[in-house]
């Protein structure tokens, strides 16, 4: 089991992917998050990500409101929209997210609303350049 005491590392060029799981899970369960290390994404792209966003969540709440899909819970989720924690808490979580999943056109025979399965929604062009440039 993974001590509360350290952020567990996940080594995605770890060749035992049933060891990788096993740490997945354990550190989702007991600790809560992790990091992952040797994931091959190029710094330049998490920078730009980090750019995109710093500029999406710096856009005024009504504007974010509109890049949504609540069916498939996929897009902008408002500050205390979401409660993680319902019984030790009184309001929502003091955090805005954007949520994202595998990209699967609503015309593909894999579109399944109820297993979430389904396009994701992206800000327009005009609110973040970038953004729709990489999908």
């Amino acid at each position: 089991m993974v001590s509360r005491d350290y952020i567990p590392t996940i080594l995605l060029d770890e060749l035992d992917e049933a060891k990788t799981v096993s740490i997945i899970r354990d550190a989702c369960i007991n600790v809560g998050f992790f990091y992952v290390e040797n994931h091959s994404i190029p710094e330049s792209l998490i920078s730009e990500v980090l750019c995109q966003s710093e500029i999406f969540f710096s856009l005024p709440v009504e504007q974010k409101r509109y890049i949504t899909d609540p069916i498939l819970n996929r897009g902008y989720t408002a500050m205390e929209e979401e409660t993680l924690d319902p019984v030790a808490q009184s309001k929502g979580d003091t955090k805005e997210g954007f949520y994202i999943g595998r990209e699967v056109s609503s015309a593909s025979a894999e579109y399944n609303h109820i297993k979430l399965a389904g396009p994701n929604v992206w800000p327009t062009c005009n609110l973040c350049p970038q953004l729709n440039q990489q999908q």
